[in-house]
Formats: C-alpha cells, structure tokens, sequence
C-alpha cells in the first residue's frame, strides 16, 4: 500500500514537472533574458500545455487506483468479467471469499477463514 502511494505521489510530482517546465523556461527567457527571442506562438504553447496539467492529475488517479477504475462504468464491465477476490467480514470474522463470474449469477465460496 505504500509502495503504491509513493508512485502515485511520484508520479503527480513528475506530471507537474513536465507540465510546467517549459512554461518556467519561457517565462525565464522573456523576463530575464530577450522577451523577442520568444515568439507569440511560441509562448502560447507552454502556457496552454501547463494550465492543462489540471487534466493530467485525474488520469494519473485512474491508472494507479485499482479502487477508482473499479467504479468507473467503462472499466467496470472488463473488471467483473474476471474473477475477484476480496475479504468480507461477518460478526467479527474475517473470511476470504472469492467471487467467480457466471452466466446468470455470481457464486460466492468460502476458501479458508481468517
């Protein structure tokens, strides 16, 4: 679970980076360097690209929570074909119950208590 957490705090961290760095790089270049250098198209880019780093944040969640692609419905469907395993707990029991998919309906069996 750990693991899981750094990669995605890394990964947010990287997605910012790439996002804002050439906007810093241009913006470093019209203030302290030659603003002519930078052509409007040229400082438009790395702008846009930048402020649209807020879309990436989402995408970057989705790929690395398994619990947040189960409840999206596009994914759902790929992830109840397959067969899911998951821990339920009854009166201060844990069991581990897996869940394979059928035709009709779902059969529960228990494979070994907690």
């Amino acid at each position: 679970m750990e693991n899981r957490m750094a990669a995605l705090i890394m990964a947010v961290i990287v997605g910012f980076t790439i996002a804002w760095t050439p906007y810093a790089i241009v913006s470093f270049i019209s203030s302290f360097i030659d603003p002519t250098i930078i052509s409007p198209w040229g400082a438009t880019v790395p702008a846009i690209f930048a402020k649209s780093s807020i879309c990436f944040n989402p995408i970057i969640y989705i790929i690395t929570n398994s619990q947040f692609r189960k409840k999206l419905p596009c994914w759902r469907e790929k992830i109840s074909s397959a067969s899911v395993t998951r821990i339920s707990s009854t009166r201060n029991k844990l069991l581990v119950v897996k869940q394979e998919k059928k035709k009709s309906s779902a059969e529960f069996q228990l494979i070994a208590p907690i």
